[in-house]
């Protein structure tokens, strides 16, 4: 894809975040809890462990809340399949998703809030751990599952890219929301006065040291012609450019923060947009858009790709191969 349909998203975007200028107060209001609730998370963090292969993701929404809990959306493979509070010395699965029995063969419902260390809860957690090689998982959940659990390996050995760390909350899995519903053919939308527009699939940070750089990561589940490779990029590449005003907005330093950096914003940013697809099986990857770099004003984007071999649902990925 050229460059001049990816210079049009850019366009467009900031057209969309000029004419709608509320974004800006409303996300520095979600900075602000952001920072103000990571002292009682960290606390109730000590409460549980993580229980793969469920996860806990912390969602802007959920954080907002309420003060005196914490709301996690508790996921298979990247499928939500109960909600868990955690209050107090106290936690709790408050309801299980009405689908777990049509998607995942289950028939315990929990509708009522049961204790974590409850029979409900236990035989919740001992159904997904049996699971195994289910195959109904939503295909794109579960690479968008795989790949944040390969990033957020710590240890160079048995990594397969190194060099990236998915960005986190409190050491949760984060979903990072924008104003903004970016398609994959270019077209964007402004979601409105709630902010409640597309969520960035994987938002990480890669690199080292000094040259570390904000990445948004648009994962697809298949490599197909008619859903090349730069349509992702070009879906990327509008979240990319909401983030630039973000940090170069009045919130800027604290969503820096937010976002993992200990240093101070640099005067020239750099933010990295890479599409993330198995392998083209019928032919060689597209990588021409490898390297493009977009000006945002003094800012700009660069593209990459992240390609790799995807066997089934429980199989890790494998065989990457990256720009980055």
């Amino acid at each position: 894809m050229a460059s001049k349909e990816f210079e049009a998203t850019i366009a467009e975007v900031l057209g969309k975040l000029e004419k709608n200028p509320e974004w800006e107060a409303l996300f520095a209001g979600y900075a602000d809890y952001l920072l103000k609730r990571q002292e009682s998370i960290l606390a109730r963090k000590k409460l549980f462990h993580e229980f793969p292969p469920l996860r806990f993701y912390l969602r802007i929404s959920d954080i907002k809340k309420a003060e005196s809990y914490t709301l996690f959306d508790v996921r298979y493979r990247g499928q939500s399949v109960a909600s868990m509070r955690v209050c107090d010395d106290k936690v709790r699965i408050d309801r299980t998703n009405p689908n777990n029995g049509q998607d995942f063969e289950m028939t315990l419902a929990i509708s009522e809030s049961v204790d974590w260390r409850s029979k409900e809860a236990s035989e919740l957690r001992k159904h997904f751990r049996d699971l195994g090689g289910n195959r109904r998982c939503e295909r794109e959940h579960n690479i968008e599952n795989l790949l944040i659990t390969e990033f957020s390996k710590r240890k160079s050995e048995g990594k397969e890219l190194i060099g990236i760390q998915p960005v986190k909350y409190c050491g949760f899995r984060f979903v990072m929301k924008t104003p903004l519903k970016a398609s994959e053919h270019g077209h964007v939308e402004y979601a409105g006065r709630d902010g409640d527009g597309g969520g960035i699939d994987i938002l990480a940070r890669t690199g080292h040291g000094d040259a570390t750089f904000l990445t948004v990561v648009e994962v697809k589940n298949e490599n197909k012609p008619d859903e090349p490779a730069a349509y992702a990029v070009e879906q990327g590449i509008a979240y990319a450019v909401f983030l630039i005003k973000l940090l170069r907005s009045k919130s800027g330093a604290d969503w820096f923060r937010l976002f993992g950096f200990t240093r101070q914003l640099p005067e020239k940013l750099k933010i990295r947009v890479a599409c993330a697809m198995p392998h083209n099986p019928k032919g060689e990857d597209d990588i021409s858009f490898a390297g493009q770099r977009l000006a945002v004003g003094d800012d700009s984007i660069e593209c990459h790709y992240i390609y790799f071999k995807y066997d089934n649902d429980t199989n890790p990925l494998h065989d990457f191969s990256t720009s980055l």
